[in-house]
């Protein structure tokens, strides 16, 4: 798979993102304010160059949770879209890898930038 550098930018959604995360940390009481989430967009042109679709999901109180499903007959392992994740966007893995329901499998990812985990769930291709 031919890979292309993508722009980083930071858009409106990323902007739209942080001011949920905000929103959800004052109505869960935390009073401290938590910096703007990781920029999503090069996490989501990422996956989507390794055939994945890359979504937010989850209340986003504890942490960012994203899900990334194959979406191409191309898509790579759930390994290698982690290590892609970590080497071109700046993310940590951190810990080991644990089987979720409907053969997902799930990983924590932390940033530099960000004091909450990236929680990753992968639904592989079959």
């Amino acid at each position: 798979m031919t890979e292309s550098k993508p722009q980083k930018v930071i858009g409106h959604a990323h902007l739209r993102l942080a001011t949920l995360i905000h929103r959800s940390d004052r109505e869960g009481g935390i009073d401290e304010v938590t910096p703007p989430s990781p920029p999503l967009a090069p996490l989501i042109q990422r996956a989507y160059l390794h055939g994945y679709a890359l979504a937010v999901h989850g209340s986003l109180h504890r942490d960012l949770d994203l899900i990334a499903v194959a979406w191409t007959e191309e898509a790579c392992s759930p390994e290698e879209l982690v290590e892609m994740l970590c080497q071109h966007e700046g993310l940590i893995h951190a810990g080991g890898w644990a089987q979720k329901p409907h053969g997902r499998v799930g990983v924590t990812l932390l940033t530099r930038d960000w004091n909450k985990p990236i929680d990753l769930s992968i639904i592989p291709p079959k």
